[in-house]
């Protein structure tokens, strides 16, 4: 799924060559993970016979031709539904959502804010979970050899999804501006 919606919304933008579709996944997903040729081009041939794409005429000549990709109605269908799918992936769906975010332009706001709701929830129950954690961790639940150390962990990780929740909200408050600035004109 993930590989598949940085696809379609680079196609989304504009056809594309399997080269550069490579190009946009290795920066949008970072710097330690790379897709090889051997996942790509099955995985753009898998959506072309799903219909989600398809293959304009091959450019150059010889053994090396270089095929670009367009998006069709039906790839642009799947592109929404993956933007919307808030089910999928939960153990991951921090790294997901960020990739979604990337692609709020080509929804609506009020799709947007339906994410970023969700994705609060998700940040709230993160928070939850690691206050408990932290909590039993204060009450001597653990034996003492491992009990610091997973401390320091579990504050590590609180700090970060409050700082989670404070991104989302304050995109969750940009995209209600928005909203309230379209129903006031």
């Amino acid at each position: 799924m993930h590989y598949e919606l940085i696809i379609l919304g680079v196609l989304m933008l504009h056809p594309a060559h399997g080269y550069k579709i490579s190009k946009v996944i290795q920066k949008a997903t970072g710097p330690f993970t790379r897709i090889s040729h051997g996942r790509l081009y099955p995985l753009l041939n898998k959506m072309q016979k799903e219909g989600l794409i398809i293959c304009l005429e091959n450019e150059g000549s010889g053994e090396r031709q270089a095929r670009k990709y367009q998006i069709t109605d039906a790839g642009r269908k799947r592109f929404h539904d993956l933007l919307m799918d808030t089910r999928s992936h939960q153990y991951d769906y921090q790294r997901f959502f960020l990739q979604k975010v990337a692609w709020f332009p080509f929804l609506p706001p009020e799709e947007q804010l339906f994410l970023v709701e969700d994705y609060i929830e998700y940040c709230q129950k993160h928070i939850e979970h690691y206050s408990e954690k932290v909590g039993a961790l204060c009450r001597n639940e653990l034996p003492p050899v491992l009990s610091q150390h997973a401390l320091t962990m579990s504050n590590h990780s609180l700090k970060q999804w409050k700082l989670e929740l404070a991104w989302a909200q304050e995109l969750r408050a940009e995209i209600q501006n928005e909203l309230q600035a379209r129903t006031q004109t």
